[in-house]
């Protein structure tokens, strides 16, 4: 099998058939079009200036301690420490900057549920802005606080933008790129070092994707710039196989479907054909990385040619 018949196969793949196990499918809606031209971050006009993250003095210098005291004030002081044993023994400190730079600083708070246009109800958040921590009391699950203490632990705030994980918000023009990947490799992590129930678990399709990144990019590599909130180093990697305007595409796509699932609006139609392409374009971005790099390694001896159909069938199932 060679990569380009393997791009000719995912062009007959029944997307339509794809989309009946999708989770709420049939509640997504298309109310705009997700594109890259659409993205303005930092004080840059063009998608693909992506803002690479300086950090701040105070986060250089800061130190690596817990203050228990301010974490036995927490209303989830329990869920948080189990979490900062998991985190700690798990990472070293250069990969745990933000996550001391807000764990002494953060504020938790009981909150009501928040319903979405569809069936999708908001149950915990991360405010990263003002690092506060808000939860529904009656569903404080595994998955809701170990989710939102990643988004926390890798969040920074500076200078107008919100950098977490593999997302960037700019307040000054209300933009936001990479939520789709974001959340998907946040509840990756979530799944990843914390036990969490098949009936808990979110972000299906997204964590899908952010596995595969894993095994294009390399899982330590993918959790090093998450927890570094680094997106632009994601980017630099992901040109190594495609141009950045079809990287920033694929971001968007994903940003899109993300959008379409958590956002619709049942007074509207589903444009299933839109999913569809979203869906499709996704999986052809990350088929052709995940062959570009492959034919690299071959070229430079690391794996034999024996070996291809098998790690392109892994890949792809």
């Amino acid at each position: 099998m060679n990569s380009q018949i393997l791009i000719e196969e995912l062009s007959q793949i029944d997307y339509k058939a794809l989309l009946s196990w999708v989770p709420c499918i049939t509640l997504f809606v298309a109310n705009r079009m997700h594109d890259r031209h659409s993205y303005k971050l930092v004080k840059e006009a063009k998608p693909y200036k992506i803002s690479k993250v300086k950090l701040p003095p105070e986060i250089v210098s800061k130190q690596n301690i817990i203050d228990e005291e301010k974490l036995q004030a927490t209303i989830l002081k329990d869920k948080i420490k189990e979490f900062a044993i998991v985190i700690t023994n798990n990472f070293d400190d250069t990969n745990l900057r933000y996550f001391y730079n807000n764990i002494n600083k953060l504020k938790t708070k009981y909150m009501r549920p928040i319903k979405g246009k569809n069936d999708y109800t908001t149950v915990g958040i991360y405010i990263g802005f003002i690092n506060h921590l808000k939860v529904v009391k009656s569903d404080i699950s595994n998955s809701t606080i170990y989710h939102e203490l990643f988004h926390m632990t890798s969040a920074c705030y500076n200078a107008g933008v919100i950098f977490s994980g593999f997302s960037q918000s700019n307040f000054h023009i209300l933009s936001k790129i990479g939520n789709g990947l974001n959340e998907g490799y946040t509840e990756l992590m979530t799944e990843r070092y914390f036990k969490v129930p098949e009936e808990e678990k979110i972000y299906d399709f997204e964590v899908s994707i952010a596995s595969h990144l894993d095994k294009i990019i390399g899982k330590d590599k993918m959790e090093s710039m998450y927890l570094n909130a680094d997106l632009y180093g994601l980017i630099q990697e992901l040109k190594q196989y495609e141009t950045e305007d079809n990287v920033m595409q694929f971001i968007a796509n994903l940003d899109a479907y993300t959008y379409r699932a958590k956002l619709g609006n049942l007074n509207k139609k589903v444009n299933k054909e839109t999913l569809e392409n979203h869906i499709r374009n996704i999986h052809k971005f990350l088929c052709i990385c995940y062959l570009k790099k492959i034919r690299k390694q071959i070229q430079n001896g690391q794996i034999s040619k024996s070996n291809f159909d098998s790690l392109v069938k892994d890949f792809v199932y």
